[in-house]
């Protein structure tokens, strides 16, 4: 299992998904892509989850293009929950109003899904590869 290229192509991005989690911990951040009046946002403002979002809205206050912001956890940017559970259950949000929508991911949960996907890879590369050294 260890020589075939599928685990070890594998291999990186299960260790980024662990390092955004920790990191997730301790750092927030907000990345924003703005063009005209609607754009996307990628966030952490919660301890371990992720959010995903659209938001259509002339009143957003984002400037055009792109933007990154970070902040350390507790000091600065948006509040942090100091009790949020370590492992969060994803949750999707609408707010009508601004025009916003997101899905906010529990990075247990992504990394999950990719290790479901990624040991499907390697458990079926591997098994091809035991028929044809039997043949």
């Amino acid at each position: 299992m260890f020589r075939l290229r599928s685990f070890w192509f594998g291999l990186p991005g299960c260790l980024f998904l662990l390092w955004l989690w920790g990191m997730s911990l301790r750092w927030g951040y907000n990345f924003t892509w703005k063009n005209g009046t609607e754009g996307i946002f990628v966030r952490t403002e919660q301890r371990g989850e992720i959010e995903l979002g659209w938001r259509s809205d002339a009143g957003w206050r984002v400037p055009q293009g792109r933007s990154l912001q970070t902040w350390k956890q507790g000091d600065g940017g948006p509040s942090v929950t100091e009790d949020a559970p370590c492992f969060p259950l994803p949750r999707n949000t609408t707010v009508k109003p601004l025009g916003s929508h997101s899905a906010m991911l529990p990075y247990w949960l992504l990394l999950a899904i990719y290790s479901a996907v990624w040991g499907g890879v390697v458990a079926w590369f591997w098994r091809r590869k035991r028929s044809q050294s039997r043949t």
